[in-house]
């Protein structure tokens, strides 16, 4: 018998699929607020979220925390009240990751790379391409298994801070691309 796939990539597929369908239909690059702010100029070469398997620790803890609950509920004599603060808690740390997924935007264009997050607060790190100095594909043992990685593009001497896309399928696959623009981008300036 044949089994469908866990939750969670059905949920990463649905999440991609949509995301595919918003870049058919051809969204336009953000603009600066105000002329000579920021590098972009042209539309991303790669968008992207971090996927849910990368949040694997939130699951950890929020599953660990329910099954401490539960053991804890049936061996001791514990007040209801615990129960019915740990469960939300831990339900609430299971669910966190969803929302971080939509907070965080790593963008690659041909002048910039660029890591965002909005969320409560809004934070952007944004490194001009001619300005990177090398990038680095990175998969430890467990991100490995479950398919993600990270990129870090570094720019050593420069006052633009280094930026890293981490969570995200394919790093190696991505890591050429950013080369490519990197390259492309030192093509143009030189």
């Amino acid at each position: 018998m044949r089994s469908s796939p866990p939750l969670i990539y059905q949920l990463e597929e649905f999440a991609l699929r949509k995301e595919e369908k918003a870049n058919e239909k051809g969204t336009e690059p953000e603009k600066p607020e105000k002329p000579g702010e920021g590098f972009q100029t042209e539309g991303p070469i790669w968008r992207k979220k971090p996927v849910l398997r990368a949040f694997y620790p939130f699951y950890l803890v929020g599953a660990l925390a329910l099954g401490c609950t539960a053991v804890a509920e049936l061996s001791l004599p514990l007040p209801l009240w615990t129960v019915g603060l740990l469960v939300p808690l831990s339900f609430f740390v299971i669910a966190l990751p969803f929302a971080l997924r939509l907070a965080w935007t790593f963008t690659l264009t041909g002048k910039e790379a660029k890591s965002e997050f909005r969320l409560w607060v809004g934070r952007s790190r944004n490194a001009p391409l001619d300005k990177v100095t090398d990038v680095v594909a990175e998969q430890g043992p467990i991100a490995r298994l479950l398919g993600f990685g990270s990129i870090r593009m570094d720019t050593a001497g420069t006052p633009f801070p280094g930026v890293k896309f981490w969570g995200i399928d394919n790093p190696f696959q991505i890591e050429k691309k950013a080369r490519e623009a990197v390259d492309d981008a030192r093509d143009d300036e030189g």
